[in-house]
């Protein structure tokens, strides 16, 4: 198992997690209204997918999967704050004023944490897109839904940690909704940090979520440019882990490339991946994969899906600053009792050790 160890040799090891949670829903789907009825419709389908997809359940089988991989730090995409206001009054997505607490992922996945003895401290909070969408309930009432989108750093119970800076892009996704009056649905992305000190010794630690690829590759791009520029001058041990929606074989976006060469006065990442141990038992089998795929894919796939098979590898654990890596593996082949995915990605387990 990767997990917290003890010092030796002159390095204190440290063992990071990255883990999107996933909405339940794919937020493409809203793009197709044309009229206010067309997106009551949509995201009344959507919001239907989102309680579906059960993030209570999924929130324990994610804490079986961290208690037993036991990192000390968590970076986690899609920590959602779902909030609803009955009956609603909705205008446009711009107009962010229900209140209501439906469902907080980040309190579900502590909660769950703890119920297994496990107790995590939230490090660092970033909020990335928040909006409103018109829906219709059973019984004909309007219910305006509000979805807002964290990027979260969790660490270990025990270990000191400071906040550092945060930030969301200003390169973001627009897109208008049909002929819809003032119905534009910003997808926004952004990035958080954290020192966190193991035994005397500090690291810098960001969690990022970065855009799609395909029509939306270019502002992924330059969102990389972003991020790399805000890091451009931060010295010292570093690990980058996320969600960076390009495939690390080069085949989607440059964004890949960006982060792990040479960028401008950027200093390149290396990629934990490629210093796992394919000869130790740390790194398990993965008999849900198909065996015509490598087990390095962490992305994506259907919750409900029998076999997982994911078709990309998209959330990484990077690192520069003198880190010396160990080890990495995936993690997430557990499914919930009903049959769910605990989410559309794999997680990323990495064993590193701080000069």
């Amino acid at each position: 198992m990767l997990g917290a160890g003890s010092c030796t040799g002159g390095t204190q090891p440290l063992s990071v997690m990255t883990r999107n949670l996933y909405s339940g829903a794919d937020v493409s789907t809203l793009q197709s209204a044309l009229t206010p009825a067309d997106l009551t419709s949509l995201a009344s389908g959507f919001w239907a997918d989102i309680v579906e997809s059960d993030f209570r359940a999924r929130a324990a089988i994610l804490a079986d999967e961290i208690v037993r991989s036991n990192p000390d730090v968590i970076a986690l995409q899609e920590v959602w704050l779902l909030r609803t206001q009955t009956p609603g009054d909705w205008v446009s997505p711009t107009k962010s004023d229900a209140t209501q607490v439906y469902l907080d992922f980040l309190v579900e996945i502590l909660g769950a944490l703890a119920n297994q003895g496990a107790r995590y401290q939230t490090a660092t909070i970033g909020i990335n897109g928040d909006q409103e969408l018109p829906t219709l309930a059973n019984d004909g009432t309007m219910v305006d839904v509000r979805l807002t989108d964290r990027n979260v750093i969790l660490v270990r119970e025990g270990l000191t940690f400071a906040p550092g800076p945060s930030g969301r892009f200003q390169t973001a996704f627009n897109q208008t909704v049909g002929g819809i009056a003032g119905a534009t649905l910003k997808f926004e992305r952004g990035y958080v940090t954290a020192d966190v000190t193991i035994a005397g010794k500090t690291v810098h630690v960001v969690d990022a979520h970065l855009e799609v690829g395909g029509v939306a590759g270019r502002l992924q791009e330059q969102q990389t440019r972003e991020l790399l520029t805000a890091l451009g001058s931060q010295t010292g041990p570093l690990i980058l882990a996320g969600d960076f929606n390009s495939p690390a074989d080069g085949s989607g976006t440059a964004t890949y490339g960006l982060l792990t060469t040479k960028s401008g006065s950027s200093s390149p990442f290396r990629d934990t991946w490629d210093f796992r141990q394919l000869s130790s038992p740390s790194v398990p089998t993965r008999p849900v994969m198909g065996a015509a795929l490598p087990n390095d894919f962490t992305c994506c796939m259907d919750l409900r899906a029998t076999v997982a098979l994911p078709s990309e590898r998209i959330d990484l654990i990077l690192f520069r600053g003198g880190v010396l890596p160990a080890d990495a593996q995936i993690v997430g082949t557990t499914k919930t009792p009903s049959g769910l995915w605990p989410s559309n990605h794999m997680g990323v387990l990495a064993s590193l050790e701080i000069p």
